[in-house]
């Protein structure tokens, strides 16, 4: 994602999302949740990107956003969804599926 100029993308991210992400990983809908910022990059068009672990597809397919938005935000979801737009734009989205990993944590099963 590309921040908006003026914007601050972390703030967003562990303000009002975080708060979404936390419930999908107590739930055990997503394994986890992550904000990262560049270090040592060459160019690029963003600032940030978000990573999301899901446990396998169905849990992806099946996420009922709206109804995460209504139990954290109530009135306020409007508000959060306009300044989440406000504040950045979204350079991409990618679904990537682990093929190999080292630590115990196995692919999700096709």
């Amino acid at each position: 994602m590309k921040s908006r100029p003026g914007q601050d993308p972390m703030a967003l991210e562990r303000g009002d999302w975080a708060t979404i992400h936390q419930d999908l990983v107590k739930s055990g809908i997503i394994k986890s949740w992550a904000a990262l910022e560049p270090l040592y990059v060459g160019a690029h068009n963003y600032d940030h990107i978000t990573i999301i672990a899901f446990t396998d597809m169905s849990a992806y397919n099946n996420l009922e956003y709206q109804s995460l938005f209504k139990k954290h935000w109530g009135d306020r979801m409007q508000a959060v969804l306009e300044n989440t737009g406000a504040s950045r734009d979204m350079i991409g989205n990618e679904i990537w599926g682990v093929v190999a990993s080292v630590g115990g944590n196995r692919p999700a099963t096709q």
